[in-house]
């Protein structure tokens, strides 16, 4: 069994329990990173989100995926976290959301790789795309003296580890999906 097995992208059948599983899925990498953000504040899994999508989802639904998880980490951030409303935390919290973008481009480039390696490229690309384009936006926004190493060591730390708890979970469903696929095989043969 590979991490990526389940939700192939091109495959042309959708069943029922693929729709629900893939459902899953994305809830998984959305939900958990919007709760983070109380916890995180600025350093949301936004490049280990949008590398699992990019490698595990469809285009479309891994844009939309990671667009539901800026959506929401900006909406925690201004209605629970008291962010700013002034044009530089506006503009800065449009940066992040359109790095995140970005780095499902460069993640699905690795797609095809269905292995551990491919996973950890995948990764790696969203990150490196993620970060390049944060401190790109810091030309106009200001702070770019925030991207130290050891802030970007700090935040790749993070990211990785939600990297692989979210594959993690990924692979959990892929597991439940093929045990319930099984069960009901032999149910029917036994019919």
């Amino acid at each position: 069994m590979t991490p990526l097995k389940l939700f192939g992208v091109g495959e042309r059948s959708e069943t029922a329990q693929r729709r629900a599983v893939k459902a899953a899925w994305i809830g998984l990498l959305i939900v958990p990173s919007v709760m983070a953000t109380g916890a995180l504040a600025c350093v949301a899994p936004f490049a280990a989100v949008a590398a699992l999508a990019g490698l595990t989802l469809p285009r479309r639904e891994a844009l939309l995926t990671v667009l539901a998880l800026w959506i929401g980490n900006q909406a925690v951030g201004f209605l629970s976290l008291d962010y700013p409303t002034d044009a530089n935390t506006i503009g800065w919290g449009i940066a992040m959301g359109a790095a995140a973008l970005l780095a499902v481009f460069a993640a699905e480039r690795f797609r095809a790789r269905r292995d551990a390696a491919g996973l950890a490229i995948g990764f790696a690309a969203a990150f490196v795309v993620n970060q390049v384009a944060q401190w790109a936006a810091s030309a106009f926004l200001g702070a770019g003296a925030g991207f130290t190493p050891e802030v970007i060591a700090y935040v790749a730390v993070i990211n990785a580890v939600w990297f692989v708890a979210l594959a993690a979970g990924h692979l959990v469903l892929v597991a439940l999906a093929e045990r319930r696929a099984r069960v009901a095989l032999a149910s029917r043969k036994a019919a």
